[in-house]
């Protein structure tokens, strides 16, 4: 539109820059009329240099028929082109129509199911258990190495390490069923935790009567408890 706007114009200039006519009045039989845009002036034959005195446009007489004809078929084909350079910024518009669509962005993120998340959970938990039990067994291994501890105590510790050997196994083993999506077996495995932790602690009541590490058992069953409830929901 800005473009057919100053092509516009410039034809309506050019239209005005043509010199209207050139007559010969009746008034100045030997002088002739030169006229460009909306002046005119008097010049006399064989003057090098135009009469800077403007003479009343109403002395000019119309243009031809001929001269206006010729004039307006030029605009006209001047306009007939500028039309069809207008057409151009359209097409090229529309070249971006067919252009292939952009790469798809990576997917969105889903939620993982409650399924999936109960596993990773009793996994994640399996793992910790399973590093401070070892902790643990190195804490019973120093008590049963030391001279001040008594023989009822050093034997329930023993027996502690033993079982408490075995449910680190346990740990892993439910990890791995978990993974392997054997949850029978994870639920056996989680089972025989709480009973391994259990002998330990009857041990020391039968035995000793007060266990030295009662919270550590207490946070192990815990834990394997609550796995064992989380894991139903995952099976059922």
């Amino acid at each position: 539109m800005i473009f057919l706007q100053i092509l516009g114009e410039f034809c309506l200039e050019w239209w005005f820059s043509v010199p209207a006519c050139c007559i010969q009045p009746a008034t100045h039989p030997k002088n002739f009329i030169l006229a460009l845009k909306t002046q005119v002036f008097i010049a006399s034959p064989g003057s090098s240099s135009l009469n800077p005195s403007p003479v009343s446009v109403s002395l000019l007489s119309p243009p031809r028929e001929e001269t206006m004809a010729s004039n307006i078929n030029q605009v006209l084909a001047i306009l007939s082109i500028a039309s069809l350079l207008a057409l151009f910024p359209q097409a090229d518009s529309t070249i971006f129509l067919d252009a292939p669509a952009a790469a798809p962005g990576p997917a969105p993120w889903l939620p993982v199911d409650a399924k999936t998340q109960m596993t990773r959970f009793i996994e994640a938990t399996m793992v910790i258990a399973s590093q401070k039990s070892e902790e643990y067994l190195q804490t019973i291994d120093n008590h049963v190495k030391d001279p001040a501890t008594s023989g009822a105590t050093r034997e329930c510790l023993q027996e502690c390490k033993e079982v408490y050997e075995t449910a680190v196994d346990d740990m892993k083993n439910t990890m791995d069923n978990l993974r392997s999506e054997n949850y029978y077996m994870a639920n056996v495995d989680l089972s025989a935790i709480l009973a391994n932790v259990d002998t330990c602690r009857d041990c020391y009541r039968e035995m000793v009567g007060e266990q030295p590490n009662a919270n550590f058992d207490a946070w192990v069953i815990g834990i394997a408890s609550d796995c064992l409830d989380k894991l139903e929901t995952v099976v059922a």
